[in-house]
């Protein structure tokens, strides 16, 4: 149940939902030349981390129906991808 949140400045917002927008910005970085740093661009932030509460949901099921079904296929196979790959580690 979300109460609430914290912004980076620490500041507390008290609210009944919360939408996470981190679009294209997760882990993105600026690279000019020899220069990377962190951030979004013309200055906007980026989201370092996704909190592990929201790692490994599903937020997005596509259908069977035209290109979905193409989507979801891939998915499929990213999936059976990830859970050989969990099998090999441990």
């Amino acid at each position: 149940k979300v109460a609430g949140l914290t912004t980076t400045t620490g500041g507390q917002i008290d609210c009944q939902a919360v939408i996470i927008a981190t679009g294209v910005y997760l882990k993105s970085r600026i690279i000019t030349g020899e220069c990377s740093v962190q951030g979004g661009p013309q200055g906007l932030m980026n989201a370092t981390a996704l909190p592990d509460s929201l790692k490994d949901r599903k937020y997005y099921r596509p259908t069977g129906e035209g290109s979905e079904a193409r989507v979801r296929e891939r998915l499929r196979q990213i999936e059976a991808w990830k859970a050989a790959h969990r099998k090999d580690e441990a």
